[in-house]
């Protein structure tokens, strides 16, 4: 069994757990998923199974949509709510224009820090494991884009607000800032995932075994041009070798009629194969 999986992630449950009970209970060798979401939130999941994993960095997962909801006067270890209260701070007196004022200034490209409970790898280590020895843990930095957000409400203490950002971004992370900018601190009690690139939660089945034979075909959604070969070339494609292509595409997904070959990449004059999907 190939393809993907499109599933409403229940609050509570790792990816990894997600990962491991399809694994079993398709008795397949290799399942995984595209952009993990922290056991306290819910939403669309892009699970792949056996050679639907080749497809992944290929299925446009970069741009993402949340509904969140930040409790305003205590911070925790871990910015959501599973973690402990580490310290608590007044709310100050705001009203939901100075909410959505402080919202709208995430708009555009920043440097974020990558939370201290996070699965960033520390040589070789993910970040939480080092937290949850007592270690301090070095936050990684990268650009992130927000491209869209907006206050759903304010009812002190709490703030519902949507969000559409790139990949990589930490939404526990826009939480704390938040808090800081109103004069205060905060974490986040509520996360939902609306959608990631192309899939959205009218595609996702609910989480139930009876759900994960419910496998589709990634190709259709691979975010790339596309370029049919046939004859010598579908035989050169299929072998790995290096192509000349009448294409001024960067990167094209090559179908032999229907059916996804590979990813290659232009070089010069020539393409090279990034990655066979058969």
């Amino acid at each position: 069994m190939d393809g993907i999986l499109i599933l409403d992630k229940p609050i509570g449950l790792t990816c990894r757990q997600i990962d491991n009970a399809i694994m079993k209970a398709l008795g397949s060798k290799k399942v995984g998923h595209l952009g993990t979401l922290d056991p306290f939130a819910s939403g669309v999941l892009v699970i792949a199974v056996n050679k639907g994993t080749k497809f992944l960095p290929y299925l446009g997962g970069g741009v993402k949509s949340y509904l969140a909801t930040l409790k305003l006067g205590e911070a925790t270890d871990t910015l959501d709510n599973e973690g402990q209260i580490v310290m608590r701070a007044p709310v100050p007196r705001l009203n939901e224009k100075q909410v959505a004022a402080a919202l709208k200034e995430f708009l555009g490209k920043s440097i974020q820090l990558s939370p201290a409970y996070s699965a960033v790898k520390i040589d070789g280590k993910p970040a939480y494991k080092y937290a949850r020895e007592g270690q301090e843990v070095k936050r990684k930095q990268r650009t992130i884009e927000v491209y869209d957000v907006n206050l759903l409400q304010y009812k002190p203490p709490y703030i519902d607000f949507s969000l559409t950002v790139s990949e990589g971004t930490y939404i526990r992370v826009i939480g704390e800032d938040l808090a800081k900018k109103l004069g205060t601190l905060g974490h986040l009690t509520a996360l939902r995932r609306l959608a990631v690139g192309p899939f959205s939660l009218k595609d996702a089945l609910p989480y139930s075994a009876s759900s994960f034979p419910c496998l589709l075909n990634p190709t259709p959604y691979v975010d790339l041009p596309r370029f049919p070969i046939e004859g010598e070339t579908l035989k050169k494609a299929y072998s790995g070798m290096k192509l000349k292509l009448d294409c001024q595409e960067d990167k094209v997904l090559l179908l032999d009629g229907g059916k996804a070959v590979a990813v290659y990449s232009k070089d010069g004059d020539i393409y090279r194969a990034e990655r066979g999907l058969f």
